[in-house]
Protein backbone atom coordinates (compact mmCIF):
# COMPACT_ATOMS: atom_id res chain seq x y z
CA UNK A 1 0.00 0.00 0.00
CA UNK A 2 2.71 2.62 0.53
CA UNK A 3 4.85 1.65 -2.40
CA UNK A 4 1.25 2.76 -4.23
CA UNK A 5 0.77 5.91 -2.09
CA UNK A 6 4.55 7.02 -3.05
CA UNK A 7 4.60 6.45 -6.68
CA UNK A 8 1.71 8.76 -7.25
CA UNK A 9 2.40 12.37 -7.99
CA UNK A 10 1.55 15.41 -5.66
CA UNK A 11 -0.40 18.21 -6.40
CA UNK A 12 1.53 21.35 -6.10
CA UNK A 13 -0.39 24.77 -5.29
CA UNK A 14 0.40 27.79 -7.26
CA UNK A 15 1.93 29.25 -3.73
CA UNK A 16 4.56 26.77 -3.75
CA UNK A 17 5.45 26.76 -7.51
CA UNK A 18 5.60 30.57 -7.54
CA UNK A 19 8.24 29.67 -4.48
CA UNK A 20 10.35 27.31 -6.10
CA UNK A 21 10.58 29.68 -8.97
CA UNK A 22 11.51 32.61 -7.08
CA UNK A 23 14.11 30.17 -5.61
CA UNK A 24 15.42 29.30 -9.02
CA UNK A 25 15.60 33.01 -9.92
CA UNK A 26 17.61 34.13 -6.92
CA UNK A 27 20.36 31.48 -7.69
CA UNK A 28 23.01 33.09 -8.45
CA UNK A 29 24.92 30.72 -10.64
CA UNK A 30 21.97 30.26 -12.66
CA UNK A 31 21.91 33.78 -12.76
CA UNK A 32 25.78 33.90 -13.90
CA UNK A 33 24.98 31.08 -16.44
CA UNK A 34 21.99 32.99 -18.07
CA UNK A 35 23.92 35.83 -17.99
CA UNK A 36 26.78 34.09 -20.31
CA UNK A 37 24.26 32.11 -22.07
CA UNK A 38 22.68 35.77 -23.08
CA UNK A 39 26.07 37.49 -23.81
CA UNK A 40 27.36 34.70 -26.00
CA UNK A 41 24.48 34.18 -28.25
CA UNK A 42 24.10 37.79 -28.66
CA UNK A 43 27.40 37.89 -29.83
CA UNK A 44 27.23 35.43 -32.26
CA UNK A 45 24.34 37.03 -33.61
CA UNK A 46 26.10 40.34 -34.16
CA UNK A 47 28.98 38.70 -35.43
CA UNK A 48 26.77 36.73 -37.95
CA UNK A 49 24.32 39.55 -39.32
CA UNK A 50 27.71 41.92 -39.72
CA UNK A 51 29.37 39.01 -41.79
CA UNK A 52 26.54 38.62 -43.86
CA UNK A 53 26.01 42.46 -44.16
CA UNK A 54 30.11 43.08 -45.00
CA UNK A 55 29.80 40.20 -47.54
CA UNK A 56 26.94 40.66 -49.57
CA UNK A 57 27.19 44.47 -49.14
CA UNK A 58 30.75 45.52 -49.49
CA UNK A 59 32.69 42.35 -51.42
CA UNK A 60 29.06 42.03 -53.36
CA UNK A 61 28.80 38.07 -52.33
CA UNK A 62 26.00 36.84 -53.81
CA UNK A 63 23.16 36.39 -51.25
CA UNK A 64 22.23 32.52 -52.45
CA UNK A 65 25.21 31.04 -52.44
CA UNK A 66 25.77 32.49 -48.86
CA UNK A 67 22.28 30.90 -47.49
CA UNK A 68 23.02 27.74 -49.48
CA UNK A 69 26.33 27.81 -47.76
CA UNK A 70 24.63 27.93 -44.47
CA UNK A 71 22.34 25.53 -45.31
CA UNK A 72 25.07 22.82 -46.39
CA UNK A 73 27.04 23.79 -42.65
CA UNK A 74 24.05 22.88 -41.09
CA UNK A 75 23.90 19.69 -40.37
CA UNK A 76 27.96 19.88 -39.51
CA UNK A 77 27.29 21.86 -36.64
CA UNK A 78 24.68 19.90 -35.26
CA UNK A 79 26.76 16.95 -35.22
CA UNK A 80 29.73 18.24 -34.14
CA UNK A 81 27.18 20.00 -31.17
CA UNK A 82 26.04 16.74 -30.59
CA UNK A 83 29.23 14.95 -30.57
CA UNK A 84 31.13 18.03 -28.04
CA UNK A 85 27.88 17.59 -25.28
CA UNK A 86 28.17 13.41 -25.80
CA UNK A 87 32.19 14.10 -24.85
CA UNK A 88 31.82 16.27 -22.47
Amino acid sequence: MDAEDSEEEEDFSFSQTFTLFKDIVKNKNLQLWFAFILACKSAAAINGNLTQVYLTNDLSYPKEDLAFIRLCCMPGSLIVAVLAGYLT
